[in-house]
């Protein structure tokens, strides 16, 4: 159900974006800027926590670095593909084991998503996103390479600086349970 329901959010945000795919350089051209766009962004997350058999792993906060590459359709739709990495500790305990063991993980994630926005005031604008990731998990000290996949879901808001620049917050998260957690983001974002 929960398929069907992602599916078809998706699917109708797609039509949309079809339909008006062909007011894209009218855009370019009234504000003098490309439908390209660029981000730069800062990481970090919530951590979470993995029951296992007999044991628990509890990822601590990530630090990391995110870059996403769109293209604007229209004034409220894009397409954006997204990678981020970032790193933390994790802790693992063992049932019945007294001491627990803290290792270093990384994570690797990439999305392809839609984005919908929406100026409110001024230069404060409103975003939402929704697309599908890929998350690649490695504890090297625990053997540990693995790869998820999953619906990610995302809302921020954007401060426009000038035509070509805004700095931006937004908070994601994801269908993948595991040590990352949700990711919160600041960034500038760059219209070419």
């Amino acid at each position: 159900m929960k398929k069907n329901v992602l599916g078809t959010g998706l699917a109708i945000m797609f039509a949309t974006v079809c339909a008006n795919a062909n007011e894209d350089f009218k855009i370019a051209e009234e504000e003098s800027v490309s439908p390209y766009y660029m981000t730069v962004k800062l990481m970090t997350t919530s951590g979470g926590t993995v029951h296992e058999e007999h044991e628990i792993l509890k990822g601590d906060h990530a630090r990391g670095i995110g870059i996403d590459v769109g293209y604007k359709f229209n004034p409220h739709f894009a397409v954006e593909f997204s990678a981020a990495y970032g790193r933390n500790d994790v802790t693992k305990t063992e049932e019945g084991v007294l001491e627990s063991e803290v290792v270093r993980a990384s994570y690797t994630s990439y999305a392809l998503n839609l984005v919908f926005s929406q100026p409110l005031r001024g230069e404060i604008g409103f975003f939402a996103k929704l697309g599908y990731e890929k998350e690649h998990e490695r504890i090297s000290a625990l053997n540990i390479s693995e790869d998820d996949y999953g619906v990610d879901y995302a809302i921020g808001f954007n401060y426009e600086l000038n035509a070509h620049n805004a700095i931006f917050i937004e908070h994601e998260r994801s269908t993948i349970d595991g040590l990352r957690g949700d990711a919160y983001f600041v960034g500038l974002e760059y219209k070419f």
